[in-house]
């Protein structure tokens, strides 16, 4: 879960241009949000299998 929100994190970032611009569309639509909630999602499943 917490690498889902780094990604979401990072996704924020860029578009504030601290990374020196603004991410491009497709790599916006796949690595964006998209991305960190499936990561997020992932990883809260994971964590309700865990014993």
């Amino acid at each position: 879960m917490t690498l889902g929100a780094v990604v979401a994190l990072a996704h924020l970032l860029a578009h504030l241009s601290a990374f020196g611009g603004p991410p491009s569309g497709p790599a916006d639509l796949v690595a964006g949000n998209p991305l960190a909630a499936a990561v997020f999602i992932g990883g809260a499943v994971a964590a309700g299998r865990r014993q």
